[in-house]
């Protein structure tokens, strides 16, 4: 784990990771001082909308960690739940299993097909209404740019 100015930074994306390590950063993430991430979509009326494959991050998103920061562009925004879902099945998740070079069939359409196991990816779906009530140091951090897909 990399300390940046005295803090230690658990990533998950470190390509060099076994699936072990991978796993054990996952948990570290829950017990974290700070979770950093980022959101699938955000609603006009605050609502976040995010879906995983494995559920690390809104595990972490729901429950753990002392203080949450969220970051998001602009790019995702989007009108109500609905229309947040739809972004996430058919512009998020067939854009990054492209990315990963995943066996989801989205990779290749562009767009949800409703697949199941064992090629589905997109497992853990999840809607914040509002900040989990243990969670008192929840930020969202809007950036007036386009961030990430």
């Amino acid at each position: 784990m990399p300390c940046q100015n005295g803090h230690t930074v658990y990533d998950h994306w470190n390509q060099e990771l076994s699936e072990s390590e991978r796993l054990q950063i996952y948990h570290k993430h829950k017990n974290s001082d700070v979770f950093l991430c980022s959101t699938n979509a955000l609603t006009l009326d605050g609502q976040l909308i995010n879906l995983d494959g494995s559920g690390n991050r809104v595990s972490s998103l729901i429950f753990g960690p002392k203080k949450i920061i969220v970051i998001a562009g602009v790019n995702k925004i989007v009108d109500n739940v609905e229309s947040g879902i739809a972004r996430v099945k058919n512009v998020v998740a067939p854009e990054l299993y492209r990315h990963k070079n995943a066996p989801a069939p989205c990779a290749k359409t562009g767009y949800c097909i409703n697949c199941h196991p064992p090629v589905k990816q997109c497992r853990a779906l999840v809607i914040l209404e509002a900040r989990p009530r243990i969670n008192t140091d929840f930020h969202i951090i809007l950036v007036g740019e386009n961030l990430g897909i």
